[in-house]
């Protein structure tokens, strides 16, 4: 065998056989993804703050991230606590103050969150984050005119914290600058996925956590369907169903959509089906209200009465909200109708219409356009009253 062959193969072999360097806890600690992956942050930290640290700015950067990946475990306390060993030693460190400012606000105490941010924009007016951080908690409290003002700031100072754009589009909305509010939400999503993740987000039931692209998509499609744009609010949504088929909010989005527009069908009682699945293995009430509620007037609308009743009759013992309840029986009072039922159909429109302000403006506007009088709005049911439920129960246009 040649030589240089020799030598070459013999270089490739103790090459292999010489172990990869390792990291040490500090550097595993340190370039820890405590947004994405904090638990295994958290673990390298604690494994680096265990240990003997090079220098002291070491030891609060090792904290610092431990903080972060602490809070986005949602252990608002160890991550207050590790801020504040900080905050001991460098009282003036923004990245401590920063994220003291969101602890504050998650566990309540908005004026202080607020006095945080204040305070560290005041030390460093190209503080964009802390700008948006003022914004944000103006937002909460319905100063929307403010907020924007802020928020664009904020963008100025800091293009690329992609969480004060969403923001930004969100008060658009909320002020009734619609065209704005989409072109903002649009221009985020045109970034790209890859680089809007690399922002946060705050809690959403809708959607996991830490998806602000997914979060600004549900968004945009929520507003096209409100702006009746059909096809893009369906396209945003089977884009969603496709990412997060798990996930509550990309079949709302699509089951709104056709209700809002009447584009009832089989298909979107499917989606209402996997929607009340994955209600069934969750807490949260309001969202599912509507999941119910939609079940029931897709139900009547596609003819399916027998069905409908079934699900109404079963539902009678559940702990809804008022509105839902409201609602239910509403349908359940046409769907009686429908079968036949008119004893059953009277019970439960008088039930709404004797608790009900909405319902029983609407059932009087109903029985004045068949000529009838059903009495005072503000009064107790009385005979006029009954005998006009009794004609609105022969009336197509009722319970509209």
């Amino acid at each position: 065998m040649r030589t240089w062959l020799k030598c070459t193969i013999l270089a490739i072999s103790l090459n292999y056989m010489v172990p990869a360097a390792r990291a040490t806890p500090v550097e595993e600690c340190l370039a820890g993804d405590a947004y994405r992956n904090p638990t295994d942050t958290i673990w390298a930290c604690d494994r680096a703050l265990a240990a003997a640290m090079p220098d002291e700015a070491i030891h609060l950067k090792a904290l610092l991230n431990r903080a972060e990946a602490h809070y986005w475990s949602d252990n608002l306390k160890a991550a207050m606590g590790d801020v504040s060993v900080v905050l001991q030693k460098d009282e003036t460190n923004a990245t401590a103050l920063f994220r003291t400012g969101w602890i504050l606000n998650r566990i309540g105490y908005a004026e202080q969150s607020y006095a945080v941010f204040e305070e560290l924009y005041k030390s460093d007016a190209k503080n964009g984050r802390a700008r948006f951080g003022m914004a944000y908690l103006l937002a909460e409290a319905g100063q929307y005119e403010q907020a924007i003002i802020w928020a664009k700031e904020a963008l100025e100072l800091s293009p690329d914290y992609h969480l004060a754009r969403f923001g930004l589009a969100r008060y658009y909305w909320k002020t009734n600058n619609r065209a704005e509010a989409l072109a903002e939400i649009t221009g985020l999503l045109d970034l790209g996925e890859d680089v809007v993740n690399t922002g946060q987000i705050v809690t959403a039931f809708e959607l996991p956590t830490k998806d602000l692209y997914a979060r600004a998509r549900l968004l945009r499609g929520q507003w096209r369907s409100e702006a009746h744009d059909i096809d893009g609010a369906k396209e945003d949504g089977e884009w969603l169903l496709e990412r997060h088929p798990d996930a509550i909010g990309p079949y709302m989005l699509l089951v709104t959509t056709a209700s809002n527009w009447r584009l009832d069908s089989d298909e979107t009682l499917e989606l209402i089906e996997k929607a009340v699945s994955l209600c069934a293995a969750i807490t949260l009430e309001a969202p599912c209200d509507e999941v119910y509620t939609e079940q029931y007037r897709v139900l009547y609308n596609l003819k399916k009465y027998e069905e409908a009743e079934q699900l109404t009759d079963a539902a009678s013992t559940w702990g809804w909200s008022e509105y839902a309840k409201t609602t239910k029986d509403l349908v359940a009072a046409r769907v009686a109708r429908k079968l036949g039922k008119t004893d059953k159909a009277k019970q439960l429109f008088l039930k709404v219409f004797a608790t009900d302000d909405v319902v029983r403006q609407r059932a009087l506007k109903a029985f004045k356009r068949a000529g009838y009088y059903a009495g005072p709005v503000d009064g107790p049911l009385n005979k006029n009253a009954r005998i006009a439920l009794d004609a609105c129960l022969l009336d197509e246009d009722c319970y509209k």
